[in-house]
């Protein structure tokens, strides 16, 4: 029964997956439209996004394990100030390169382009701009250990 049941929950996902826009890259596949980007251009920018996926995958990576290390610490039955603050300058370090990164690449795509096509892009809400949206989200506070 299971093993039917499966497939059934799963196609509603790939479903949604296999709709035209949605998914990976979609939003910046309209920036080609808006900005009238030139094949040359497109390339630099992928490029450009390529570089920083790679290395946000391995600063995220270091974050989370200096999360798991920070939980550890707090969870011991007499836990060191000390060790657990100097964890989360750690973490907060990280998070500091990630958002660098970030800038930078978003520097980047901005000088690949045009000043029209610039005033364009700047002109996007941030969330339309380059990268994944982070920031602060309603409704999400501390997390518990």
């Amino acid at each position: 029964m299971m093993k039917k049941l499966i497939p059934l929950l799963l196609m509603p996902l790939a479903v949604t997956l296999a709709q035209p826009g949605l998914g990976f890259g979609a939003r910046h596949k309209a920036w080609d439209k808006d900005l009238d980007l030139t094949k040359e251009q497109q390339e630099k920018i992928t490029d450009l996004r390529t570089d920083f996926q790679k290395e946000a995958i391995d600063m995220r990576a270091d974050m989370q394990k200096l999360r798991l290390e920070l939980q550890e610490q707090m969870r011991t039955d007499k836990p060191n100030r000390k060790a657990i603050e100097a964890t989360v300058d750690k973490i907060t370090a990280q998070q500091n390169a990630i958002m660098k990164a970030r800038v930078n690449t978003h520097l980047g795509v901005r000088e690949v382009l045009t000043p029209e096509q610039r005033e364009k892009f700047d002109a996007r809400p941030m969330k339309q701009g380059f990268g994944r949206e982070r920031g602060l989200r309603p409704g999400r506070g501390f997390r518990r250990w």
